[in-house]
């Protein structure tokens, strides 16, 4: 087995081959300086904070790290059910029109790995990544929401380097929230951008590793207070200590874990060459908190021990798993997580890493960096060819395929009461969050009178950040003409976290009737109102009416 079977002989070996791969950053004690200027988080948390759109003398604790927003009365009890990566940093200093004036610097010395200038690409806005070598592991801290972007990718910044300036770029905040979204992150697979064109084929990945859904938070303000308490304190010690075990997933061990070349101290103990799995546990949030091999051979993914939790694990583990106390199971998110988990990047993606200077420095390297790259150019657009191949052949579904003649069994049907203003409908436009199903055909014959759209994929340009995770808080449709022609109002049914489906009905056939002559080739405009915490966005589902007798 060409994995880690042998790694306890050569842990040592493995993690001195990874500093060397680190470009020599050397072991140095954590000492990390706030991003910004704003120093409040221990005396004064309610100013250090930026509030969210809630109200309420709380609404500071939505800028927190954890599951501090969308709350809900379960139980009779209050829960937030939605995950916030990182902290929300007000600002220190606006100016007379409230244009936030602070400078963002490196919390740490590092090297910038990352830099996104176009604010429209993500709803990180413009944010910069930059890379530290702490005990010999990468960690990455994240600073979003710029308004301008000082440094380049590549470039060394010492800690204090100003990156850029405190802003408001970005999803779901103006200048009266201006702030910082700051994370501290590790990475979770080397071969994300192929995982992603896998799984997201009408998705467009700008960010590349650096991109919000490969990137898991740590609980970065508990470990700035802390450091305040504990100088010597290590980054494995904080994460074994502060972020608990929530849940364990059995995965097949085809190869080693991509995660294990960065961060070796997750494995455990030793992994006999004769198990045939592994279980990796995570926290909540899905930080991936160690690794253990198991006995067992597997072919798939399997839930082995999840925490006991008053409420749906949906709610407590970003949707990733579903069920409750005794009978977790992963959803279709937490299985594409996983998916990501253990893809195997090949030797060829790790030489590349290290000519690209992402493991290592690129001095003397350019030659073969050059190579590389043409190399993987080529695999992906011959992979590209042979997706478009498979499609011709039958192999892919289009929108108007995917729409069904009869809906699913409906125990998750929900009738949403839709209060759309006419200035969102006469604005309404296809939402940069609505990136599947966008118009479908609905036949109408004497025997269907009844159709679900599907999927209309709606998520939140799959990053997490102030709106986080992948799916949408709800989303309503509007049908205006459909009463002229004896169609009942849309019913939306969520599928998963991200996709939902769309139920037509014919309930007045006469009305339809009347109209038959010129209703044919008809196309309906059904405008969607999509909310994700507490934000508003507007999107457009058209349906083209075919009648058949």
């Amino acid at each position: 087995m060409s994995d880690f079977s042998i790694f306890p002989s050569y842990r040592s070996l493995w993690l001195v081959l990874f500093l060397l791969l680190c470009g020599g950053d050397s072991l140095v004690a954590l000492d990390l300086i706030y991003p910004t200027p704003n120093m409040k988080l221990l005396e004064h948390p309610e100013h250090f904070y930026m509030k969210t759109a809630r109200s309420g003398a709380d609404a500071w604790r939505g800028g927190m790290y954890g599951f501090s927003r969308n709350a809900k009365s379960i139980g009779g009890k209050t829960v937030y059910t939605r995950f916030h990566e990182g902290v929300d940093i007000a600002p220190a200093a606006r100016d007379a029109r409230g244009v936030p004036l602070d400078s963002v610097v490196a919390i740490d010395t590092g090297t910038v790995v990352y830099v996104n200038s176009v604010s429209g690409r993500s709803n990180y806005g413009k944010y910069i990544v930059v890379r530290h070598v702490w005990e010999g592991s990468p960690f990455y801290s994240l600073y979003a929401h710029l308004n301008e972007t000082w440094v380049d990718s590549g470039m060394q910044v010492s800690q204090g380097t100003a990156l850029g300036l405190l802003g408001y770029t970005g999803a779901g905040i103006n200048r009266a929230r201006a702030h910082l979204h700051f994370e501290i992150t590790m990475l979770i697979n080397w071969n994300f951008p192929l995982w992603y064109q896998t799984e997201y084929r009408d998705g467009q990945n700008y960010h590349g590793y650096y991109n919000g859904i490969n990137l898991a938070g740590l609980n970065v303000a508990r470990l700035y207070e802390r450091l305040a308490e504990e100088p010597d304190l290590s980054i494995t010690t904080f994460i074994k200590e502060e972020h608990e075990p929530f849940y364990t997933v059995r995965v097949p061990r085809t190869g080693r874990l991509d995660l294990l070349w960065r961060y070796p101290w997750l494995l455990q103990e030793s992994a006999p060459a004769e198990h045939g799995s592994w279980d990796v546990t995570f926290d909540a949030s899905g930080l991936p908190l160690s690794v253990a091999s198991a006995e067992p051979d597997v072919e798939g993914f399997s839930v082995v021990w999840a925490a006991e939790s008053p409420v749906s694990y949906s709610y407590r583990t970003k949707s990733r798993l579903r069920g409750s106390t005794g009978s977790p199971s992963l959803s279709g998110s937490g299985s594409r997580f996983i998916r990501l988990l253990t893809e195997t990047p090949d030797s060829a993606t790790y030489a590349m890493l290290v000519a690209e200077g992402v493991i290592g420095s690129d001095g003397g390297r350019d030659r073969e960096k050059e190579l590389l790259l043409a190399k993987r150019k080529a695999f992906l657009a011959e992979l590209r060819e042979e997706q478009k191949a498979n499609e011709l052949k039958g192999g892919g579904t289009s929108e108007l395929a995917a729409a069904t003649d009869e809906p699913e069994p409906e125990e998750e049907v929900v009738v949403e009461v839709v209060e759309v203003s006419p200035e969102e409908l006469e604005a309404t436009k296809r939402s940069i969050m609505h990136t599947v199903g966008h118009s479908f055909n609905w036949i109408i014959n004497g025997r269907r009178w009844k159709i679900e759209l599907r999927p209309v994929t709606v998520r939140v340009d799959s990053e997490d950040d102030d709106i986080d995770g992948h799916g949408v808080d709800t989303v309503r449709a509007l049908c205006p003409p459909c009463a002229k022609y004896g169609i009942a109002q849309p019913v939306l049914r969520r599928l998963d976290d991200v996709s939902w489906g769309i139920i037509l009905e014919v309930v007045d056939r006469k009305k339809l009737g009347r109209h038959a002559r010129t209703l044919n080739g008809t196309v309906l405009d059904i405008p969607l109102l999509i909310v994700a915490d507490g934000e508003r966005s507007t999107s457009l589902v058209q349906v083209r009416l075919v009648l058949r007798k």
